[in-house]
């Protein structure tokens, strides 16, 4: 499959619409619960720990009605051309490896390491 580099450009401006129309009052019920669920009333997370939520939330969670985040803003954003709604529909087959769980721990040691400096 040839690489469309005006959509992996675009990626980045979608999922921060994506994000903006979750944080939207349309939605906000349902992130602050799996917010919540997540962390707890009290939240002690790190940048990477938030980020890893807010990409469950837009791709994987599911909302009430069964659907998730990333199904809700394409259907709200029919102007879509098909190459973007494809690639953000995609987005709902998240392949979790040890490459990110390796990341994750180098950013926490590393973390951890700079502190004892």
């Amino acid at each position: 499959m040839p690489v469309n580099s005006s959509l992996i450009r675009r990626s980045g401006d979608l999922k921060r619409q994506m994000r903006e129309f979750a944080e939207g009052p349309g939605h906000r019920a349902a992130l602050q619960q799996a917010f919540d669920d997540r962390f707890g009333k009290t939240t002690v997370a790190d940048e990477g720990e938030i980020s890893d939520f807010f990409d469950h939330f837009l791709m994987e969670y599911k909302l009430p009605d069964g659907r998730t985040m990333v199904e809700h803003f394409v259907e709200a954003h029919p102007e879509l051309p098909a190459a973007e709604r494809e690639m953000l529909l995609g987005w709902r087959d998240v392949l979790v490896g040890m490459f990110g769980k390796r990341i994750r721990l180098f950013r926490k040691m590393k973390t951890r390491l700079c502190a004892r400096w």
